[in-house]
């Protein structure tokens, strides 16, 4: 869902904080991360991509640390100094944070919440998995990995008005 269908603006959004689990063949990695890079932000309120640049994802990049439920768990697979290498980045206006909206070929890391076939699927946290002539061995195939992946935002509490008009479905500018 992008941010604007739900009646949100530039200024409620602040920051955005992505957190990314995955498991294939008892590796378990995750990625977690929050940027206030405005590029990102625009992804976010409505999905074109071609807002992201090159710098996009290092430009307001803070790493974070795993939840306590996963430390120890699971792996790290992403550090800052790794992010300055980005150089795949999403183009497609209708993408969001779907269709690979950015990612590191140097050390094989991209964030691909579906990939944009519906043919072949592909699931990414901070790993890469594609097919190989449409099809990949049954153990290492894109569609077995686990992923989770979630986006959230942050920004000033809304006034009670504007809460209140939100609930009543009610569009406020």
């Amino acid at each position: 869902m992008n941010l604007n269908n739900a009646g949100f603006t530039n200024r409620d959004v602040k920051e955005i904080r992505f957190y990314c689990t995955e498991n294939l063949n008892k590796e378990k990695i995750y990625w977690h991360f929050k940027t206030s890079n405005n590029d990102i932000i625009q992804v976010s309120l409505n999905g074109n991509q071609e807002y992201l640049r090159a710098d996009s994802l290092q430009n307001g990049y803070t790493e974070l640390s795993p939840p306590y439920q996963i430390n120890g768990v699971y792996k790290k697979r992403v550090y800052k100094s790794m992010v300055e290498n980005t150089d795949v980045i999403g183009s497609d206006p209708k993408g969001g944070f779907i269709l690979t909206p950015f990612g590191i070929r140097k050390y094989e890391l991209f964030w691909t919440i579906k990939g944009s076939s519906e043919a072949y699927p592909k699931y990414e946290c901070a790993s890469k998995h594609d097919y190989l002539g449409g099809y990949t061995n049954s153990e290492l195939s894109p569609i077995m990995v686990k992923t989770h992946h979630t986006i959230w935002f942050r920004g000033d509490p809304p006034e009670k008005e504007v809460v209140q008009n939100r609930l009543l479905g009610r569009i406020v500018k």
